[in-house]
């Protein structure tokens, strides 16, 4: 059960780093385009 939630907690940092690069990447594209 604990690897289930590290795991987990693993899983949606990861997601947070990516949208928060994406969103990263749009932001430095519009601003210095």
């Amino acid at each position: 059960m604990i690897y289930a939630a590290i795991a987990l907690g693993v899983i949606l940092l990861s997601l947070a780093a990516y949208r928060g690069v994406c969103a990263l990447a749009r932001w430095g594209e519009r601003r210095y385009g």
